[in-house]
């Protein structure tokens, strides 16, 4: 029985011994594979489109030089270390550089690629050791600023007015030999979609005298855009209006003659199109219609900023049949004081004649017994003293006031300072 255990337990033991071997085999492997995957120091990588950065290019201003060709140059570097290190490197990683500062003049110049190698890392190579810069003197000109418009279709009537820019010079810097082909700067104003005044900012371009785009990393110019005021105008042809101050003629009642009927209005759209940029010709009927009759050269008036065709026009109104105007002599005695209280006054007491205008059947039955006279002398005191001419008020029957209108101003010689 002794002997049976013993056995056993020999057996377990070798059991034990096996598990153990084989755990340390698999874990020596598992080290074996991350040793030469992650931190083997003979894993290389080429790390692509490294850009190549261009120094002492400030040593190149003080000797009036500029770069015209080698910005942007792009290599290939090939790195070696931990893949752990190696893998991760990117090309914004890498910083390759070319010195510029020993460039004394104009020409072109191969300098040799120095790269700063990242640490944990050996630089095994690069796609190419040197790179190509082209150096020119650098200049400043001024070109004219000139204008080019695009889809210059706009609502019927509508043209655009002249364009003030900001600027109207662009200063361009940078190597001579491109600078000589510059021949303007242009601004396109793309109307496309613009129907009302507006303001737009343009982006400025240079041009070569063919009209070409001149473009390059190696030239600068101000300003780069401009502001531009678009005006969108319109010419339209709007009556000349006229209206009756006090409402009591119309076109029903009076033959209104305009020469000229119409003007042309140039100016904004949006003013034009309101169609009342025009102001109206008043005519007060009250001191205009003298006799039954207006005529008169009036200048016409429009709103600020708009050009008219004509400035002037004949303003011509008579009166419809149905219509007149009728002189009244008003008795003295139906003219009276008002406001009289206790100042000491005297007046010319005499006849006064008048014009009323109103239709022709209110006209004939009135008499001038019907009308009264008023002058108001409340606004004066015993301090006033001499002539004062008074304004008068025309007064007719109730029933007929509507139909009529008293035709100019009245007064009434008042003297005071002495009893009446």
């Amino acid at each position: 029985m002794a002997e049976k255990t013993k056995n056993k337990k020999q057996n377990n033991k070798k059991i034990s011994s096996i598990i153990a071997f084989a755990v340390c085999v698999i874990v020596a492997f598992g080290m074996w594979i991350y040793v030469m995957n992650v931190e083997s120091p003979k894993y290389s990588q080429t790390v692509s489109d490294v850009t190549v950065e261009l120094t002492g290019t400030d040593k190149l201003a003080e000797n009036e030089l500029a770069i015209f060709s080698g910005y942007g140059m792009k290599i290939d570097v090939t790195l070696s270390g931990k893949k752990s290190i190696v893998s991760r490197l990117a090309a914004e990683d890498i910083v390759v550089t070319a010195d510029l500062s020993r460039i004394e003049a104009s020409g072109r110049y191969s300098l040799k690629t120095v790269v700063d190698v990242p640490v944990g890392c050996k630089l095994i190579g690069v796609s190419q050791d040197t790179v190509s810069v082209y150096v020119d003197r650098s200049g400043q000109i001024t070109v004219d600023l000139t204008e080019k418009r695009e889809n210059t279709d706009l609502p019927e009537g509508c043209f655009t007015g002249a364009i003030e820019y900001d600027v109207d010079k662009v200063t361009v810097t940078g190597p001579l030999s491109m600078l000589t082909k510059i021949a303007e700067a242009v601004v396109t104003l793309d109307m496309s979609g613009i129907t009302k005044t507006t303001t737009v900012t343009e982006r400025i371009t240079l041009v070569d005298a063919a009209g070409a785009v001149v473009e390059s990393p190696y030239i600068d110019y101000f300003p780069k855009e401009v502001i531009a005021p678009v005006t969108i105008m319109k010419t339209a042809r709007v009556p000349v209006e006229v209206k009756f101050k006090n409402g009591f003629l119309s076109y029903d009642s009076a033959n209104v003659f305009v020469d000229p009927e119409f003007v042309e209005v140039t100016g904004d759209s949006d003013t034009v199109n309101r169609g009342d940029c025009i102001l109206p010709v008043v005519i007060d009927e009250k001191s205009a219609m003298h006799g039954g009759i207006y005529s008169s050269v009036v200048t016409i008036e429009a709103e600020d900023g708009l050009e008219l065709s004509a400035q002037k026009a004949k303003i011509t109104v008579t009166l419809k049949p149905g219509y007149a105007v009728r002189e009244f002599t008003v008795p003295e005695e139906n003219i009276s004081a008002k406001g009289v209280g206790g100042v000491k006054f005297t007046w010319q007491e005499a006849p006064i004649t008048v014009e009323l205008l109103g239709k022709t059947e209110v006209l004939a039955r009135l008499k001038p017994d019907d009308i009264k006279i008023s002058f108001d002398v409340s606004p004066y005191s015993d301090s006033n003293s001499g002539d004062i001419r008074i304004k008068a008020d025309i007064e007719v029957p109730e029933g007929d006031a509507d139909g009529v209108l008293p035709v100019g101003t009245y007064y009434v010689n008042v003297t005071f300072g002495k009893e009446s």
